[in-house]
């Protein structure tokens, strides 16, 4: 049964006969992925946030499992165990980048420029005289001529 339109319709090279093609609302794999199927990273993290109760120096308490796994890496670095201390050594730039944006955020900057000033002035006036510290020589050769 093929109407008018079927007919003027050119088959070929990424171009089906219509009969063959998806219909509105139907998939070409109805069988994927389920609605709430989550992916590797989201289990990671529902893992690494579930809590467990572990005892430490006598007392029981409830942990993270991230919080209770840097722990151990941290308690095996510090035994000197060469592995886990490399492998601490080599995360710590990424924890600091990590951590920048937050402590950055923290002073408002025109509270961080009173901060500085402060700073400056209190080592201005821990120094030194000036008359009795000799005069830098000019060393930028453009400027004595």
């Amino acid at each position: 049964m093929t109407d008018a339109s079927d007919r003027d319709y050119p088959v070929g090279y990424g171009k089906p006969p219509r009969h063959t093609q998806f219909k509105p609302g139907q998939s070409g794999h109805p069988s994927g992925r389920p609605k709430h199927a989550t992916n590797f990273a989201t289990a990671l993290q529902q893992e690494l946030q579930a809590t467990v109760r572990v005892t430490e120096e006598g007392r029981r308490r409830r942990l993270s499992k991230q919080e209770l796994l840097a722990k151990r890496l941290v308690n095996k670095a510090v035994e000197l165990n060469p592995k886990f201390a490399a492998l601490l050594v080599s995360l710590i730039p990424a924890v600091q980048k990590q951590m920048q944006p937050q402590v950055e955020g923290i002073i408002e900057p025109s509270a961080e420029q009173l901060l500085t000033e402060s700073i400056i002035k209190r080592i201005r006036a821990a120094a030194p005289a000036e008359s009795a510290v000799a005069p830098l020589a000019d060393t930028n050769p453009a400027a004595g001529d």
